[in-house]
């Protein structure tokens, strides 16, 4: 419980270890109590709770299906490029994409499936969403870590 004072406080840890050796209900309202006080403090982030899909039941197994791409010499990146500068304020740069004009025609065609597309940075992620919803017509969502939940 000592250590548990670094995180919530001095006079807080102090009481929160006199209430763990209750018994019962009352020990469970402390536990509940320092979860409370340590989610506030460092949140439902990557810090100490993480969902996976270990942990939580009921998704579907992921599929991958990996799709090979002509890449042209203009859209080959050198060493050491970042492929997200090239698409920063030029949404037409980022439709004439191989990858995104082959998930365009891939997303037309599975119209009715549910698809997560994961992006390295969220400024992508948010230029992707954009695209697809405002240039392609379809319908979509995005999720980073600059969002709150």
């Amino acid at each position: 419980m000592r250590q548990i004072s670094t995180y919530v406080g001095a006079a807080e840890g102090e009481a929160l270890a006199a209430a763990f050796d209750q018994e019962g209900a009352e020990r469970r309202e402390t536990v509940d109590r320092l979860a409370t006080l340590l989610l506030d403090r460092h949140g439902t982030g990557r810090v100490l709770f993480r969902n996976t899909r270990a942990a939580v039941s009921g998704f579907p197994r992921r599929i991958l299906c990996p799709h090979e791409l002509p890449v042209s010499q203009e859209d080959a990146m050198p060493d050491g490029f970042d492929a997200l500068d090239s698409f920063q304020g030029d949404s037409g740069r980022l439709s004439r994409a191989p990858r995104v004009q082959w998930l365009v025609t891939w997303l037309g065609e599975h119209r009715a499936e549910k698809v997560l597309v994961i992006c390295a940075q969220a400024p992508l992620a948010k230029a992707l969403e954009e695209h697809l919803r405002l240039r392609e017509g379809l319908r979509s969502a995005v999720f980073h870590e600059g969002m709150t939940l």
